[in-house]
């Protein structure tokens, strides 16, 4: 058969609603490798994966140490690669781990030199199979501050801040991982806009052309180095809409051709929304993917964190629907309690700026709405 007539192998995505690499890498492997039934959506039937057809495994993650620490995993990732599966990692390093918004997600730092380790194991063909995620990017009001030399006084935490992104940004530059996406917080989720509000956190209203100085930036770091930079479903932040979805088919026919022998078969490149009318948000560039975050037998992180698992979750978490009287919201409205009471401070800079958390920075401002 000509390579023209091939039919385009398939991407697996596992998973965009739940990190089933970081949580259960275990039962992920066994999905993948077919020995146990994976599915599409919460109510679509069974179904077990054969890895003839597949050209591509994308891993989304913000817990990568679960791959090395799963020794299942391990073998799965390294006979993908011998099979000329390519297997993407999207890494999500959001500048905010630890923090109360992110319990127990480790910090970027932590994270980048997980990814050395996976690199040196073999796991990933390179750091080209890397996207980067500092996603989503908010700006956060933390409540009043309630004791101490700062009372009176609120605590803003963003991760839209070029100083943030910048030393996170070069630690990875130096792996070689140079591909980058963003998105702004989506509050149309209403499980992630309640929980923040039961919370006593205030998500800024800010417009796209105040996120628009930190993403220029940010582009000018990721292309100046060589490497690609996109937006997610954020039109009005143009010219940063590069077209790449977060899954790029072209994108991994690219890698495709660069790691494996020439005339591999190539993936599908038709957009996820067009093959499946309304299967993602609007805007997304996505191409089309078969999602397994709901396969039986995975769990929510945040199911997973009550429960006292190793492990985070995030308070603004799109799909995880809970809200009242969880552990996890119980726990934030704790640390933010302390937080205000008196503020763990490390070193004041200029500007009203201080440092606060592995090496978040949060900016002090009057109480003045």
């Amino acid at each position: 058969m000509s390579h023209s007539l091939q039919k385009p192998l398939l991407v697996i995505s596992a998973g965009r609603t739940r990190d089933l690499a970081g949580w259960q890498p275990q039962h992920l492997a066994e999905v993948l490798a077919g020995r146990a039934p994976a599915r599409r959506g919460p109510r679509s039937p069974a179904f077990f994966i054969d890895l003839d057809e597949v050209g591509a495994v994308v891993l989304w993650t913000k817990q990568p140490a679960a791959l090395l620490e799963s020794p299942d995993m391990g073998r799965l990732l390294l006979g993908l690669r011998e099979r000329g599966i390519l297997v993407v990692l999207q890494l999500s390093v959001t500048g905010l781990g630890g923090s109360p918004l992110e319990p127990g997600i480790p910090d970027p730092f932590e994270t980048a030199g997980t990814l050395e380790q996976i690199l040196e194991q073999g796991l990933l063909a390179g750091p080209d199979c890397v996207k980067l995620r500092w996603d989503p990017v908010a700006e956060y009001d933390l409540g009043m501050v309630v004791g101490g030399e700062h009372r009176g006084r609120r605590l803003i935490l963003s991760n839209a801040r070029e100083e943030l992104f910048s030393p996170v940004f070069e630690r990875f530059r130096r792996i070689g991982a140079v591909t980058w996406t963003s998105s702004v917080l989506d509050l149309k989720y209403r499980g992630a806009s309640g929980r923040l509000k039961e919370a006593g956190i205030t998500v800024e209203d800010h417009d796209a052309e105040w996120y628009r100085p930190f993403y220029t930036g940010m582009a000018g770091m990721v292309t100046s180095a060589g490497g690609r930079f996109s937006l997610c479903c954020s039109p009005s932040l143009e010219p940063w809409v590069s077209g790449d979805g977060c899954i790029d088919g072209e994108w991994i026919n690219g890698l495709r051709k660069d790691h494996f022998a020439a005339g591999t078969p190539l993936v599908e490149t038709t957009p996820h929304n067009v093959k499946r009318k309304g299967g993602q948000r609007p805007l997304c560039g996505c191409s089309y993917s078969v999602d397994i975050s709901y396969s039986t037998g995975f769990r929510t992180c945040a199911t997973q964190y009550e429960e006292g698992g190793a492990g985070g979750c995030c308070l603004y978490c799109y799909s995880w629907h809970g809200r009242s009287g969880t552990e996890t919201s119980r726990a934030v409205g704790t640390a933010l309690q302390q937080l205000r009471s008196r503020p763990p401070l490390k070193g004041a800079s200029g500007g009203g700026e201080i440092f606060w958390h592995r090496g978040l920075r949060i900016r002090e401002e009057q109480h003045v709405r």
